[in-house]
């Protein structure tokens, strides 16, 4: 049995030959002036959904970068205020050493009283240091407190008042953390041993500018009377006391001395740890970054187009298309109608 052709189906299939080659040459040229090779979904429906999940760990990856460079720019103020901070203790210490010495009588003491006081109103600066964000650094979670160190009244064993020393008055439980890497479970640790994906920022000012070493608590401060005075643990409270006995012209007592050297070591103990973060953040940042570079190799070898092949490619669709055109043509004039005519 021999199958019958027909006009009708020669006119078709030279229809359909050049529309796919038209398509073909279309999406090639598409190709060439985006440089993508996947333009829509139905180019590589495999290739999109690759792409997406590329896509979605590169935005990721773009924010955990941001996250870091805030975090190190908020650890790197911190870094700043303990340093200069230290750097005011270690005057007052020296001032310290030197009123102790005979060779200094009450008038010296008292102008010595005059400077501590300038040094006082810069560390209380200090500890109420506040971001470019107005945040408080060491307030802990209380960031957005009114101060994270407050003017405390205090009264000494004699029933007298004590005056501009301070209390500790920011958050006293939890720290603020920013995650700067990728995690498996996305939850947030309470401290820096939960996840090493995230990094604390800032630092509680009971732990940071406590004269012992131990946040909260109060120390025993003996005064220029003969008094004692029991005031919260913080280092400002030194200062003041210190002033108190140069202001009084007496030499002050060597547990003073005794009080800034464990504070200046406490300090640079919490400095060193901030620097520890710092670099934290600096060793993440490169593994992101060369994470990062893998992700992006891989997404131009599903997304960009090969022009070599592509140009090859769009040459030979023309000359199909060219083909068929002229093949269509030829047909056109095989029909009964034309050879009856």
């Amino acid at each position: 049995m021999v199958a019958r052709i027909s006009t009708t189906l020669f006119y078709h299939t030279g229809l359909s030959a050049m529309e796919q080659h038209s398509n073909n040459l279309l999406r090639i040229q598409e190709q060439l002036s985006s440089g993508k090779r996947v333009n829509r979904p139905s180019d590589d429906p495999v290739a999109v959904s690759k792409l997406h999940n590329l896509n979605k760990s590169l935005n990721t990856i773009d924010q955990l970068v941001e996250n870091g460079r805030y975090a190190k720019s908020q650890l790197e103020l911190e870094d700043t205020v303990l340093n200069d901070s230290v750097s005011v203790l270690q005057r007052a210490r020296e001032l310290t050493i030197q009123m102790m010495n005979d060779t200094y009588n009450a008038a010296d003491r008292r102008a010595a009283s005059e400077e501590i006081d300038q040094l006082i109103k810069q560390m209380r600066n200090l500890v109420n240091t506040r971001n470019p964000e107005k945040e408080l650094l060491f307030a802990g979670v209380d960031s957005n407190a009114a101060a994270a160190f407050s003017d405390q009244a205090y009264t000494d064993t004699g029933g007298d008042p004590v005056v501009d020393m301070v209390a500790y008055t920011g958050a006293t439980t939890g720290q603020r953390f920013v995650q700067i890497g990728f995690d498996n479970d996305n939850y947030l640790a309470p401290d820096d041993n939960g996840d090493p994906s995230r990094v604390r920022i800032g630092d509680r000012g009971d732990v940071a500018f406590s004269v012992t070493g131990t946040p909260g608590g109060t120390i025993t401060l003996s005064r220029p009377d003969g008094d004692t005075v029991d005031v919260d643990n913080n280092v400002i409270n030194v200062l003041v006391n210190l002033r108190d006995w140069l202001r009084d012209g007496q030499q002050p007592p060597p547990e003073i001395g005794d009080q800034l050297y464990q504070a200046i070591t406490n300090i640079s103990q919490v400095q060193a740890k901030v620097g520890g973060r710092i670099n934290r953040i600096d060793s993440q940042y490169e593994a992101l970054q060369t994470f990062q570079l893998t992700l992006k190799e891989r997404k131009k070898n599903l997304e960009e187009v090969d022009i070599v092949k592509a140009t090859a490619d769009f040459t030979q669709t023309q000359v199909a298309l060219q083909f068929a055109q002229q093949a269509f043509a030829k047909v056109q004039q095989m029909s009964l109608f034309n050879y009856l005519r």
